[in-house]
């Protein structure tokens, strides 16, 4: 799964590591240049402070490869896998230059990336014994959102769209803007009907029963989020949908009432807090001289 994401987003990921690497390094390590020797080689370990499912180690090994080909990173886990308190989740050895520049910018995806695959994978859980699944939003760290989808994907959850421009999904303020569900499913039709393919997938986010029902009378949709339905009215809304459209929901869904959700036989259940809410996983990186 990790893998083809990787190629999936190869471009997409060089441009934010470039990123990443001018906003640390910018003109250059000031205090790597005052103490170390260029020729100075280390072994720094990685250590986790806490029990968590570990994702970002591919990252890193790709973030590491655009940097210093030379520098090793050598792990005996894989992303996806449950590690304990005090194991040592990879090990960096090469140019200590290299490694110092590196520390904070590799400690930093494989925290933010483990917390959320290791939020997903204790949802994921909760819910397996139905056929429920787990999505993503939008609402992902500025300039992160690749790196935290692709944690989701290796706790176990399915990537939303990625931005504005992969999937059509009509929401609220569309709806107001436009001046009522008819009419914005009205413009959406012309819209879609002079496009081949058609985009896919279309989602339409309804708050009521009365949105619902207008969005009833159109057969080019997807999907139906019900957004902020109560899980007592998602039966009703099940009903009248007829499996004619798959069906999201969202809107205060949380570790403490998605079960509830998930046992009504909704499709999809989509949760922000997938990505913004759990803290970092504690992790640490010791380092030891080899040659100088």
């Amino acid at each position: 799964m990790s893998d083809s994401f990787l190629k999936k987003h190869r471009l997409q990921l060089d441009d934010l590591i470039d990123v990443y690497f001018k906003e640390d390094f910018g003109s250059g390590d000031l205090t790597t240049r005052v103490c170390l020797n260029p020729q100075q080689k280390s072994v720094g370990k990685i250590i986790t402070r806490e029990d968590c499912m570990v994702a970002g180690i591919e990252l890193s090994q790709y973030i590491i490869s655009q940097h210093d080909s030379s520098l090793s990173f050598e792990s005996s886990f894989f992303d996806g896998q449950y590690i304990q308190k005090g194991d040592c989740l990879g090990q960096l050895k090469g140019s200590s230059v290299s490694i110092i520049q590196l520390e904070r910018l590799l400690l930093n995806c494989i925290a933010r990336m483990s917390a959320i695959a290791t939020n997903v994978a204790t949802l994921k859980k909760s819910i397996s014994h139905t056929s429920s699944q787990l999505l993503d939003t939008r609402k992902t760290t500025p300039g992160f959102r690749l790196p935290e989808k692709w944690a989701v994907l290796i706790g176990g959850g399915l990537n939303h769209r990625m931005g504005l421009y992969d999937a059509i999904l009509i929401k609220e303020n569309h709806i107001d803007l436009c001046g009522g569900m008819k009419n914005t499913l009205e413009k959406t039709f012309e819209f879609i009907s002079k496009l081949h393919p058609k985009p896919s997938p279309i989602i339409v986010e309804v708050r009521n029963f009365d949105e619902l029902m207008q969005t009833l009378d159109f057969d080019f949709i997807d999907r139906i989020l019900l957004d902020n339905f109560r899980p007592k009215d998602i039966v009703q809304a099940i009903n009248m949908i007829d499996r004619k459209y798959d069906i999201e929901v969202s809107g205060n869904i949380n570790a403490h009432n998605i079960l509830e959700y998930a046992q009504q036989g909704v499709d999809y259940i989509s949760m922000g807090s997938l990505t913004h809410s759990r803290p970092l996983i504690d992790l640490t990186l010791l380092i030891e001289v080899i040659s100088r």
